[in-house]
């Protein structure tokens, strides 16, 4: 990820705060969507910084061979993957 510093403005921080709330309340698993180069990247790591404090915030790769629970094992080896409580945002 970019050493760039997430720029915030009014609607970008209504964004993080439903998916904030989506994450703590929903069964469902947000799903962020944009063209290339809109902010997605930086957008998840801001969010992953925000959820930080309250959840094990593992940063996965799509774009590789490792199959996802390796990449889970490696990310955050204390944590038991095939718990009932692991959950994505993508």
């Amino acid at each position: 990820m970019s050493d760039v510093p997430y720029f915030e403005t009014p609607e970008r921080s209504e964004r993080l705060q439903l998916l904030i709330h989506l994450v703590n309340n929903a069964q469902e698993i947000p799903y962020v969507r944009a063209p290339v180069g809109a902010g997605k990247t930086r957008f998840a790591g801001q969010l992953a910084t925000c959820l930080a404090d309250d959840y094990a915030v593992a940063w996965l790769y799509g774009y590789t061979d490792q199959p996802f629970q390796l990449q889970m094992q490696q990310a955050m080896p204390d944590l038991e993957t095939g718990a009932d409580d692991v959950s994505l945002l993508v």
